[in-house]
């Protein structure tokens, strides 16, 4: 059981976290959006001295610091929320269908002919709650158990 004692002695640890996630987002935001400029950039070169080995290599390179970009931005949710500055929107929605479109957008694996499957019903399930932090969480669950799991397949039900 908690004391108000306890709460008073770990508010600065949360403090000094919540300081330290928004450190390490903002500071690695920056190199982490250089590399994927020039990252960019040499996709878009149409230098014929790239190697179809090399623009693959590029390719690759480019798709990881996008994710590395997306887990800095999580970051950063993360601190916001930790200090409750982020701002929270609330809406219903059909949580079936979001999951169905979030499953559609994911890409890692493919390259591997790993992929992910919803079977089952594709909307009934109500929910309130905010819409793009959940389905952002799930699309990181799934990018997660793709890369780790292999093939998924998940039936949705009532």
């Amino acid at each position: 059981m908690s004391t108000p004692r306890d709460a008073e002695s770990i508010a600065p640890l949360v403090e000094n976290y919540s300081r330290l996630l928004s450190f390490a987002a903002h500071e690695l935001r920056t190199p982490a959006s250089v590399v994927g400029g020039y990252l960019r950039m040499l996709q878009m070169d149409n230098d014929p001295a790239l190697s179809d080995r090399h623009r693959t290599l590029v390719d690759h390179a480019a798709r990881s610091c996008t994710r590395l970009v997306e887990l800095i931005a999580e970051l950063s949710e993360v601190g916001k929320l930790d200090n409750h500055t982020a701002a929270v929107h609330t809406e219903s929605f059909d949580l079936f269908a979001d999951l169905n479109e979030v499953a559609d957008s994911v890409v890692e694996g493919r390259d591997r002919n790993v992929s992910l499957e919803l079977t089952g019903l594709s909307s009934g399930a109500l929910l309130t709650g905010d819409r793009q932090r959940l389905t952002t969480a799930f699309g990181a669950l799934f990018r997660t158990l793709l890369r780790d799991l292999g093939t998924l397949t998940y039936n949705i039900t009532h």
